[in-house]
């Protein structure tokens, strides 16, 4: 029995050394890693609640008694008819349960930044240019997703933008590196961060996704292949590092089935699943080698604690329709960088009704078809980094997000988010005093809004809940007729020695429940002591002080779809306990 638990034992214990430890691996490495479906499995998750929206009583001065109240299957807040998010999906992993770090650590938070790139001020030609950099900064990790052009900078060519000075004003001091596809826009500055700055890890698209890419070439020079592209910047990664070298790491869908190439990476609580391109591309698809190379593009969601962020690069209307035909609405994000830095012939209609972006940015390019752009915001607001001059800031905290523009250019979000109203087109959204978005109901200057929870755009017109219609002018307010009607106080009598009154009154038109306040003044100092059920007429307010005078009110209220509205106050009646 004894030779037979060792045995047992040393079993275990084989088996557990034999697990293979996770690691990124370059190109070349004889590791395979495991496969798994290709197929995205949904997740099925609840609808985020609306939230409650109270109401403050007249001037409270006091704590209330309670009475018993009204049951929460009384209380009818049922979901809006025409409300609908997206499931949240996990994009699957040929991975399995591996991961780079445990980031149950962390606190679910990421700041974004939409870099403005220009040349520097004292260079050959300064002024505006192109290329895409996007900062990923969650709990003192960093990524940039792609480096600028290598075409900016001064005449020497040895600082190709603003870019470095930037990662520096935000207190970047080493960071990992990620390029979405080869086009010097995107790639050219990846010179300038190995070399100001400490690189861990530089992740490229597996060659497999755009094997038969050439640089347009000329009658006298031929196009560069894409081996040589890569080539040159592994050349870049081993010199990174006085020398040292960054970690190279392959990048590919799954489904691709590539051997030493990962679908799933990490930057502090971000998780990032790359779900495209979809499909291998061939260069007779298109009449220019850069549209086959755009639309080789990493597709990559990038996750944190609800909040999800879609990047694909430069992608065009080939690749975003696969993308759209493969996952569909299950790559609903929160917001989008736009593909090809907002340009007409990316970012289809088709792939924006996936995505369906409450937030967007364009990064720098300065195309003259901005329609893509155009259509983003049908879905919510986009700021365009080249056009306004200054960097674009999303700070996501636990789920929540606030938008802050880079007005003093100070790589800094400024002191104040974006607050108050905004228009998106002939749409509104409405940001609260500390710079968060409003969804659901919403109560501003004392009027009643709904708010899309998609889009956060105002609803305007009627519209039913829980077969309730209700209506909002064109300004977006809540109609009055929706309230419940004004009720009237019937009577009140004293119990002698019991220190107890009994409050009566009249019923209400569209009444969920009635409220009950108290007071020892008549005309101030009104708090809320009681909340009765609709079918109640009454209520008795024990434990009173002898001989002390009391004003009672009562209201009607009505619960629609998780917000309450509040009928007028009826005339205060009064009352001396004995």
């Amino acid at each position: 029995m004894k030779k037979a638990i060792i045995s047992y034992i040393l079993c275990v214990m084989m088996v557990f050394s034999m697990t293979p430890v996770f690691s990124f691996a370059a190109e070349g490495d004889e590791n395979e890693a495991t496969e798994t479906p290709e197929t995205m499995q949904p997740v099925e998750v609840e609808e985020p609640a609306e939230p409650e929206v109270t109401e403050e009583p007249e001037e409270p001065t006091e704590p209330a008694e309670t009475d018993e109240s009204i049951s929460q299957t009384e209380q009818e807040e049922p979901e809006a008819t025409f409300e609908a998010k997206a499931d949240t999906v996990v994009i699957p992993d040929h991975l399995g349960a591996a991961r780079v770090e445990n980031i149950g650590q962390y606190r679910k938070s990421m700041r974004i930044y939409g870099i403005y790139l220009k040349r520097k001020s004292g260079s050959a030609n300064p002024g505006d240019q192109y290329g895409d950099a996007v900062l990923i900064e969650s709990n003192g990790k960093y990524l940039l997703m792609d480096c600028g052009s290598n075409s900016l900078g001064d005449s020497s060519g040895s600082h190709p933008s603003n870019l470095v000075s930037v990662l520096q004003q935000i207190g970047v001091k080493e960071l990992d590196v990620y390029i979405s596809h080869f086009h010097g826009d995107h790639h050219g500055g990846l010179v300038d961060v190995c070399n100001a700055f400490k690189v861990n890890k530089i992740y490229f698209p597996h060659i497999e996704l755009c094997k038969e890419y050439v640089t347009p070439g000329s009658n006298t020079k031929p196009g560069k292949p894409i081996r040589e592209i890569y080539n040159d910047q592994i050349k870049v990664a081993n010199n990174a590092n006085n020398g040292e070298g960054a970690e190279v790491v392959y990048l590919a869908p799954s489904f691709w089935k590539i051997a030493n190439t990962y679908s799933y990476f990490t930057v502090g609580a971000v998780q990032c699943s790359v779900i495209g391109p979809v499909r291998h591309h061939g260069m007779k698809e298109f009449t220019r080698p850069l549209d086959y190379l755009n639309n080789c593009s990493l597709a990559t969601i990038l996750s944190c604690g609800g909040f999800r962020l879609m990047s694909a690069g430069d992608a065009a209307a080939k690749e975003e329709a696969d993308l759209a035909n493969r996952y569909s609405s299950s790559i609903d994000c929160d917001m989008m960088k736009l593909n090809h830095h907002g340009i007409g012939t990316s970012n289809t209609a088709a792939f924006l009704r996936c995505v369906t972006p409450m937030w967007s940015f364009a990064e720098n390019h300065g195309f003259s078809n901005p329609g893509g752009i155009s259509r983003s915001q049908d879905y919510g607001y986009n700021y365009k980094v080249e056009s306004n001059k200054h960097t674009f800031i999303a700070d996501i905290n636990n789920g929540l997000t606030r938008i802050f523009i880079d007005s003093n250019n100070n790589s800094k979000p400024d002191e104040y988010p974006m607050t108050g109203w905004i228009a998106v087109k002939s749409h509104y959204q409405f940001y609260d005093g500390n710079g968060y978005i409003c969804r659901g109901w919403t109560d501003i200057s004392g009027n009643k809004y709904y708010m899309d929870w998609s889009s956060g755009f105002r609803l305007t017109g009627t519209y039913t809940f829980n077969k309730v219609k209700c209506k909002f002018d064109k300004n977006g307010k809540l109609t009055d007729p929706q309230k419940p009607g004004k009720t009237k106080a019937r009577s009140i009598k004293a119990k002698k020695k019991k220190h107890k009154v009994t409050l009566k009154w009249k019923k209400a038109k569209r009444a969920s429940a009635y409220q009950v306040f108290r007071s020892t003044s008549k005309n101030s100092g009104y708090v809320l002591v009681s909340t009765r059920s609709k079918k109640a007429r009454s209520y008795t307010n024990k434990g009173l002080k002898k001989g002390q005078k009391y004003y009672y009110k009562v209201r009607a209220i009505r619960y629609i779809a998780g917000t309450t509205l509040y009928g007028p106050f009826s005339k205060a009646k009064k009352i001396k306990a004995k």
